[in-house]
């Protein structure tokens, strides 16, 4: 999608946590800009403070491995993920 569609739209994930017999235990949400832009911002932002040495795992790792929950909250609220 061009710049005009992407701004049109936004995202919304929520993610629902359950026991291993199918009870519900939590839920969180996060929403945000349209999926395409987050991505692409979320990729550079990290690479960005990746190249700064702020990684605190070497490797191919998940993001709050690489930044820690913090950090990874932190990256995710600068390219404009709020909870939802």
């Amino acid at each position: 999608p061009d710049a005009i569609e992407r701004a049109r739209t936004r995202t919304q994930v929520v993610a629902v946590a359950r026991s291993d017999r199918g009870e519900r235990l939590g839920q969180a949400g996060v929403e945000g800009p349209n999926v395409y832009t987050v991505t692409g911002d979320l990729m550079a932002a990290a690479a960005y403070r990746l190249a700064g040495g702020h990684g605190q795992t070497p490797g191919v790792v998940g993001p709050a491995e690489a930044f820690g929950a913090p950090g990874f909250a932190e990256l995710c609220a600068e390219v404009g993920l709020q909870r939802a």
